[in-house]
């Protein structure tokens, strides 16, 4: 009724809105992400979590292929839909709710503007006391030969 044709209106979607409403609900763990990892390692943190983002999708496009097909839906001749409302609701509507007891587990209580880690905490410390131990053993060594 708008005078856009469907084809025109899926691929708009499809390929501009779909991506634009992932990365706005995606600011969010990006941001924590950013505030929990050490100084330095941002951009590795998020290349890991790139990957698992990634592997993570193919995981979950095989257990879809698994669960239609337990389901019983059949997208060949002869199509057989008939169990498709009850895969979308548990797929789609039950097991996400899984994840909502882990956020209280897994994020930590603070607000977004807080600061998470103090600068330094993941400093790796040497085990000789970093410079300020090699120095202080130099003189101890020195003061020994006098």
């Amino acid at each position: 009724s708008v005078g856009i044709s469907d084809k025109v209106f899926y691929m708009f979607g499809d390929a501009v809105i779909g991506p634009a409403i992932g990365m706005f609900a995606a600011m969010p763990a990006l941001v924590l992400t950013s505030k929990l990892v050490p100084k330095g390692l941002e951009a590795t943190t998020y290349a890991l979590l790139a990957g698992f983002q990634n592997f993570g999708g193919v995981v979950s496009s095989q257990i879809g292929i698994y669960a239609t097909q337990w389901s019983g839906v059949k997208t060949t001749e002869p199509c057989d839909f008939s169990n498709l409302g009850t895969l979308v609701l548990v797929c789609h509507c039950l097991l996400p709710l899984i994840a909502v007891p882990l956020t209280f587990w897994l994020i930590p209580n603070k607000l977004m503007t807080d600061t998470i880690l103090e600068d330094g905490a993941h400093d790796a410390q040497e085990p000789d006391g970093g410079e300020e131990g090699v120095m202080l053993r130099e003189e101890e060594s020195t003061e020994e030969l006098k």
